[in-house]
């Protein structure tokens, strides 16, 4: 589907599965590399504030993604602290 539709692929999003990408939720998509890094750099500028998740998982619930993806950042971020 990317080969078609491209990295802007403007279908709807009522059809996930042919669609080239969708939205996913946090730790489902990109793993510990990538949100370890993203919440280190949060850190080294000094943030300290919430943290906003949006879900649009197509393949969840919004309460589960969004429980889901507490947990997972929760885990990720307690790594981080412990450093």
């Amino acid at each position: 589907q990317l080969g078609i539709a491209g990295t802007l692929d403007s279908r709807t999003f009522a059809n996930p599965a042919e669609r080239s990408w969708n939205f996913r939720t946090v730790g489902k998509g990109h793993g510990d590399e990538f949100w370890t890094l993203f919440f280190n750099a949060l850190k080294e500028i000094g943030y300290d504030d919430v943290l906003s998740i949006e879900n649009e998982d197509p393949y969840d619930t919004f309460e589960q993604g969004t429980i889901d993806a507490a947990k997972y950042a929760l885990t990720v971020l307690s790594k981080i602290t412990k450093n």
